[in-house]
């Protein structure tokens, strides 16, 4: 009997990207395939909360790293063994990295060839020259959006499923459950603090400072969980945060001297924090790998996006969750960027005003929309949902009045095209026009009209160069190519597309005919886009 195929899994990355494979793991697994993953020694344990995982292997970094300071010939040996071992126990059929570093492009390589022809890349790879190479335009967009976190439309879920090829449908987002172990572990820390109405989870930390809520605003809003719902306030952290449990519970007991907390934080294993979660009635969090944890254990959630942080694309990956970020232009900020605000976005959405929020979840464990304006001032918050019109995608829908808005309306559109121009669908230009405001409307007819006179421009120049390469024809067409990257890389509206451009232009560069084909097609995008907006 024909064992089924098998396809590993690489994502060499934190915490909670390495749990947002889940739905992939499942998706694969409906197709009849083994499923493995390798991943960071760090989040190995985080890996086996994976269902639908049959291989779950760790890159042994540190040791060949130090192995190699000593001795370089045991490095290598040490390394060839490790392929080895995985050859054995899990030969792979195909490798799916999801991973865009050059490392795990590399190690998708080294894998790949354990077999005898070798095993098909897909994700992230190289070329026969050792340059990157990007197999699917759904990775191609999921590394370029990442570059301006306006133009990200698409949750990181939906991006690594598409990337798999996967068919259109739901997406399963459901982690193993707690062991009995780990239940048990962790019972005393409740045992301690009976609580009537419940426990909420606080993830304090975040992964920048910039990016975490404050502590004075837990607190508020804890206090108030505290008096009104009878909620104990449970808090969640690694050892190094520690010190913000700490400064919590001075502020808490500041405002409540009697009020129950219980401290998980720096006390729970991986799995032990799992069970922890399945015991809350809501997880009130920043944009961890804990609200990823918690989303695919089916507990209720309230996240923060601050920063660099969107809820567009590394939102909770639960219909029903709550998101909220800073209602303010200037979110969310790019990487690397320096702040002129002073952080702003971290304190204008106050601790009372999510009790409040949080009171109205409560009795039906629903989010209810703002009827007033006020009820999520100073914020946006969203409500997570399937899109089933869209192939199952995740979306998000305005709870505070900003589904009008030009950046909502600017990204819903984001989606309707590059999904359809990713999937290679008809573009689809007889829906309905998206009404932005006058002046976004006009900047960005004007940044189609010169993309397109560019694209028109430089399809000419590749004809001429299809018959004759005399370096001027050449000259003028690389630089118009640079010139029509460079007014993408630098859009607000289609940053995108500068990366792909590029990515796909280096990619084809030797076939003119596929570069021919590859500039019809964003002549062909452009034009329907022009179509979807107003005059």
């Amino acid at each position: 009997m024909t064992p089924p195929p098998r396809t590993l899994v690489l994502n060499c990355t934190r915490f909670g990207d390495l749990l947002q494979t889940q739905p992939l793991a499942s998706g694969l697994a409906m197709q009849g395939r083994q499923v493995g993953i390798l991943c960071l020694e760090t989040f190995q344990d985080a890996a086996r909360l994976l269902r639908d995982v049959t291989f779950v292997a760790a890159v042994p970094g540190a040791r060949i790293l130090a192995t190699l300071d000593r001795s370089w010939p045991k490095a290598l040996a040490d390394t060839w063994t490790f392929r080895q071992d995985i050859s054995a126990a899990f030969p792979p059929d195909d490798v799916l990295n999801l991973t865009a570093t050059v490392p795990s492009r590399l190690l998708s390589r080294f894998l790949s060839l354990s077999r005898t022809p070798p095993a098909p890349e897909r994700g992230f790879c190289l070329d026969a020259w050792g340059f990157s190479r990007t197999i699917h335009p759904w990775a191609s967009f999921l590394l370029a959006s990442t570059r301006r976190r306006g133009c990200s439309p698409f949750n990181l879920v939906d991006s690594f499923w598409k990337a798999a090829d996967l068919p259109d449908m739901p997406r399963p987002n459901h982690l193993l459950p707690p062991s009995a172990e780990a239940m048990q572990a962790i019972a005393p820390l409740f045992d301690a603090f009976p609580s009537p109405g419940g426990y909420v989870g606080l993830q304090l930390g975040a992964s920048e400072e910039r990016r975490r809520w404050p502590i004075r605003e837990f607190a508020a809003m804890a206090a108030l969980l505290w008096q009104r719902h009878g909620l104990t306030p449970v808090v969640l952290g690694s050892p190094a945060e520690v010190p913000l449990a700490q400064r919590f519970v001075e502020a808490y007991h500041a405002l409540v001297p009697a009020g129950p907390v219980i401290v998980a934080a720096g006390k729970t294993s991986l799995t032990e924090l799992a069970a922890v979660l399945t015991r809350l009635v809501l997880l009130v969090t920043n944009d961890t790998g804990t609200m990823h944890l918690a989303a695919g254990l089916g507990v209720d959630i309230a996240s923060i996006f601050l920063a660099t942080a969107q809820p567009w694309d590394t939102g909770p990956y639960r219909p029903g969750s709550l998101s909220l970020e800073p209602d303010l232009p200037c979110h969310p900020c790019a990487y690397g960027s320096v702040c002129p605000r002073e952080h702003q976005c971290r304190h204008v959405i106050a601790g009372d005003m999510l009790a409040e929020a949080i009171g109205r979840f409560l009795p039906a464990r629903t989010w209810t929309r703002a009827e007033t304006g006020r009820e999520f001032a100073g914020a946006r918050a969203w409500l997570s949902r399937v899109d089933l019109a869209e192939g199952g995608f995740m979306t998000l829908e305005s709870l505070s009045g900003h589904e009008e808005t030009d950046r909502t309306r600017w990204i819903r559109l984001q989606r309707r095209m590059y999904r359809r121009f990713l999937d290679n669908l008809p573009l689809d230009p007889a829906a309905a026009p998206v009404s932005l405001s006058p002046a976004a409307a006009a900047a960005v007819q004007a940044e189609i009209q010169t993309a397109l006179a560019l694209l028109t421009l430089l399809d000419g120049q590749l004809q001429a160069l299809v018959q004759t390469s005399l370096p001027p024809i050449k000259r003028k067409f690389l630089a118009t190519w640079e010139r029509l990257q460079a007014s993408w890389e630098g859009s607000a509206y289609f940053n995108v597309l500068g990366y792909m451009f590029a990515n796909t232009g280096q990619e084809q560069g030797d076939d003119l005919r596929a570069v021919a084909r590859m500039l019809a097609a964003y002549k062909t995008l452009l034009a329907a886009w022009r179509l979807h907006l107003p005059d």
